[in-house]
């Protein structure tokens, strides 16, 4: 057991749970819509994201600002974390190689790649993550068009129903991360829980994954019954226990990427 709890430790806190999942839910998106982008895609995108994460992280070590358990962590690994970027710096060089790239998508990418690093580090005076509200719904929106376009895109493709439904997603399980952080962040980032409470947050949390769901349906009329990955989030969010285990709030939470990627793929 303390092998395989070291190895999960590893797994979520190098980012690797949380990139691999992206980069599935996005092949699994694009098999559904039958624009199979292949493995090499989904290698890409859970790469750029494992890179970006580093970046932060990175970051906060070198600005002493992570949490002391996830730093002594990282210096115990820190050989690993640079091999693991070195991997990830060789995939996306490969797949850029192999992949036609549109301007837009280039353009796109890059304003996300920007937001990401905002995000943590103050290039506009502050970090974006402190600007009142803002830190849920650029999560999401990140996220989203990352993931969801194609390296094709163009704008008159442009996906709206998709493309809200998945923003909406992100919103709901960026919220458990605020209910666990609820008594660390400062009040001026005005989160949802500081703003409508822990147990209001949670209800929230719970309507938007509902309406995410019967949204598939609408799009995807299959999917209806792939109802294991909404049970999965609605369970683990009322468990007061999860908000004091790290790696398992990490294994559910960010796990629901992978979750809703395995739904999809099974229907594809």
């Amino acid at each position: 057991m303390p092998i395989l709890y070291n190895f999960l430790k590893g797994f979520v806190i190098s980012q690797w749970w949380i990139s691999l999942g992206g980069g599935f839910l996005s092949y699994a998106y694009f098999k559904v819509f039958q624009m199979d982008k292949g493995w090499l895609h989904a290698a890409y995108i859970a790469s750029c994201i494992f890179l970006l994460y580093s970046f932060q992280r990175l970051y906060k070590i070198q600005t002493n600002t992570s949490n002391p358990k996830r730093l002594h962590w990282y210096a115990k690994y820190i050989h690993f974390i640079y091999g693991s970027i070195f991997t990830a710096l060789l995939v996306v060089g490969f797949a850029s190689f192999y992949l036609e790239f549109t301007l837009d998508y280039l353009l796109v990418n890059l304003l996300m790649g920007i937001l990401a690093v905002a995000y943590i580090v103050p290039i506009f005076g502050l970090p974006l993550r402190k600007i009142p509200v803002l830190k849920i719904f650029l999560v999401a929106f990140v996220w989203t068009f990352f993931l969801f376009l194609p390296t094709d895109f163009h704008w008159n493709q442009f996906d709206f129903k998709w493309m809200g439904l998945m923003v909406l997603f992100f919103i709901a399980i960026t919220i458990p991360f605020d209910i666990r952080d609820y008594r660390l962040d400062p009040l001026s980032m005005k989160t949802i829980p500081q703003m409508v409470g822990v147990n209001y947050a949670k209800w929230l949390a719970v309507s938007l994954m509902l309406m995410v769901y019967f949204g598939l349906h609408f799009l995807i009329p299959q999917h209806f019954g792939s109802l294991i990955w909404l049970m999965i989030f609605m369970f683990f969010l009322f468990q007061k226990k999860i908000y004091h285990a790290f790696i398992l709030h990490s294994l559910v939470f960010d796990g629901m990427i992978l979750y809703l990627g395995l739904a999809l793929y099974c229907i594809s």
